[in-house]
C-alpha cells in the first residue's frame, strides 16, 4: 500500500530459477546447486528443482535444541536427513551452495572478523573441513561457540545443523569438496528484470 505496488508470491519453480541465475551468474559451466534455509533445502540438479523439509532451524529444533549434542542425537538426525536425501540423484556436475550455513563456514574457516563477501564468494569448503568443524562446534555450548571469528551470534545456535545437513549432502552426491556463492535470489531477480532470465 506505501509504495503503490502490488506482491506476488512466487512459485517453488521460479524461486529456484531465480535463485540459481544468482547463484551461478558469470560462470562458465552450469553447476549443481544446493541452497540450505531455515526450513527446507532446495536442489537444482541437471535443470530439475527439488525441495526437501529439512533446514538448519527445522534440524536445530527437532534434535538439538536441549545443549551438547550426543550421539544419538546426530546419528537420528543423519539418518532424517540421509532419508530424505533419497529423493535427490547423484550428479556428476560441479556443486555450488549458497545461504547462510555456507557464507558463515565459509567466513569462520577463513577466520573473518568483520564479513568479507569478496573473500568468501567462490571459496571452497571439502568434507574434511565439515566433519572438523562439527567436531569442534559439538564440543562447545552456543556461547562458547560465538568466540569463533566469522560466526555472528544470531548463527551460533543453527551453524551445527547446518553444517551437518550440507556434510550429509556432499556425502550423498559423493563431492568431495563444493564451491559457495554470495549470489542467491536477489540477483536472480534483478537478471530477471533486465529481461535476461525470461
Amino acid at each position: 500500500e506505501v509504495v503503490g505496488q502490488e506482491l506476488r508470491v512466487l512459485s517453488g519453480q521460479e524461486e529456484a530459477l531465480w535463485t540459481y541465475k544468482g547463484a551461478t551468474y558469470g560462470m562458465v559451466q552450469s553447476p549443481s546447486l544446493v541452497d540450505i534455509g531455515g526450513g527446507s533445502t532446495e536442489f537444482v540438479i541437471d535443470g530439475s528443482f527439488t525441495s526437501l523439509n529439512v533446514g538448519a532451524v527445522r534440524l536445530h529444533e527437532a534434535y538439538f535444541a536441549t545443549g551438547l549434542p550426543t550421539q544419538a542425537q546426530l546419528d537420528q538426525a543423519r539418518a532424517d536427513i540421509q532419508e530424505k536425501l533419497a529423493r535427490i540423484p547423484v550428479s556428476n556436475q560441479r556443486l555450488v551452495v549458497v545461504g547462510g550455513t555456507a557464507t558463515t563456514l565459509a567466513s569462520m574457516e577463513l577466520g573473518l572478523e568483520e564479513y568479507d563477501a569478496k573473500q568468501v564468494h567462490g571459496r571452497t569448503l571439502s568434507q574434511e573441513v565439515l566433519r572438523r568443524w562439527l567436531v569442534r562446534l559439538a564440543e562447545l555450548p552456543v556461547a562458547e561457540r560465538t568466540k569463533f571469528p566469522g560466526l555472528p551470534p544470531e548463527r551460533a545456535d543453527i551453524i551445527f545443523s547446518g553444517t551437518l545437513i550440507l556434510l550429509t549432502v556432499m556425502e550423498h552426491l559423493n563431492v568431495l569438496q563444493v564451491q559457495v556463492s554470495v549470489n542467491d535470489i536477489m540477483l536472480g531477480a534483478l537478471i530477471w528484470q533486465l529481461g535476461e532470465g525470461r
